[in-house]
């Protein structure tokens, strides 16, 4: 009856990106987005009905012969927003300790435990989050919970969070050693050994060259500039993975795949990029593509189109790329 919400949290955002998880198997849905668990989800755009009508009323004149959904799609929604009544008090607008004062002021009149979400920005610190759950207790809150903006990859997305910019992320500084794991693979009538460091459990780096040596996990350890060394385990056998083993074209080649995982590029892209290479370096590239499939989460997204109907919902699964479309995989 009065257009209120029947709840204590406040607006989150007037217009945003929701995703909603889905089963890509499932007919009639998209994949839109993938996330780093391999989880599969499809977008659609929100915006708030009383914003809508805010911006309707407001700004109707601008395009009088014109739908609603027609002339929305051509405005600055930003700039509209930072005029409306709701700019600066949105979830992630307002402190943290005003939403705790007021959730245990209104604690104070309800018999139930109620709770609210408070939003916080990706650089909040700890001891932040534990100050907010100790006010909390001290106010008289009965439940309460954060949500750092980051820790899920965007199940709500503000527009000016979307991927339509081009920007840069700096790696963080290697350690002297890391853990690691070998292998050997063929590509053609060639075997290679590909070494892959790992950092938090996902691929940090490689390093590859001609030729068969032991597998196994272990851990990579920088001896001075540009000197690699593995080390197994169990062991003290050393295999220099640089120094007298890579060629300048491997050793080239193998930078740039570190550089790009370092920085946090997707193994689903990179690998794409490896295998759409052709000419004297195929064999090399695909070797090291096979052995980082083998960390691809099932469900991720790729890049490249289906060989038998060209459809571009590619997935890969299991180390192979599998379309959804009309079910062929291809494994390499």
């Amino acid at each position: 009856m009065t257009q209120t919400t029947s709840g204590i949290e406040p607006l989150f955002q007037p217009f945003y990106t929701r995703r909603k998880k889905i089963n890509a198997n499932n007919e009639g849905v998209k994949v839109d987005f993938t996330d780093e668990m391999g989880d599969t989800w499809q977008e659609f755009q929100v915006l708030h009905p009383k914003f809508q009508d805010w911006l309707f009323i407001k700004y109707k004149n601008k395009y009088p012969n014109e739908s609603f959904e027609s002339w929305y799609s051509k405005i600055d929604t930003d700039n509209f927003f930072k005029t409306s009544p709701w700019y600066g008090c949105t979830a992630n607008d307002i402190k943290w300790e005003d939403r705790v004062n007021v959730q245990s002021t209104i604690q104070k009149y309800i018999s139930h435990s109620i709770s609210s979400t408070i939003n916080l920005p990706k650089d909040i610190s700890e001891e932040t989050v534990s100050q907010i759950y100790k006010m909390a207790w001290e106010k008289g809150t009965k439940g309460i919970t954060v949500y750092r903006d980051g820790s899920r990859s965007g199940v709500l997305i503000t527009d000016n969070s979307k991927n339509d910019t081009f920007s840069t992320n700096n790696s963080i500084k290697r350690p002297k050693e890391v853990t690691g794991e070998a292998f050997i693979t063929a590509a053609g009538d060639k075997k290679y050994s590909v070494f892959v460091g790992l950092m938090d459990d996902k691929p940090y780096e490689v390093f590859a060259y001609l030729g068969g040596t032991k597998v196994g996990k272990g851990s990579i350890l920088k001896e001075g500039s540009g000197n690699y060394v593995f080390l197994g385990e169990g062991d003290n056998s050393r295999h220099r993975i640089i120094t007298g083993k890579m060629n300048e074209e491997q050793e080239i080649i193998t930078r740039l795949i570190s550089g790009s995982l370092r920085h946090g590029r997707g193994i689903n892209y990179i690998v794409d990029d490896l295998n759409k290479t052709s000419g004297s370096l195929f064999s090399f590239n695909f070797a090291i593509a096979k052995v980082l499939k083998t960390f691809i989460p099932n469900g991720s997204k790729s890049s490249t189109t289906c060989s038998s109907c060209g459809s571009n919902n590619v997935i890969f699964e299991e180390g192979c790329s599998r379309c959804l479309d009309c079910g062929s995989s291809k494994c390499g």
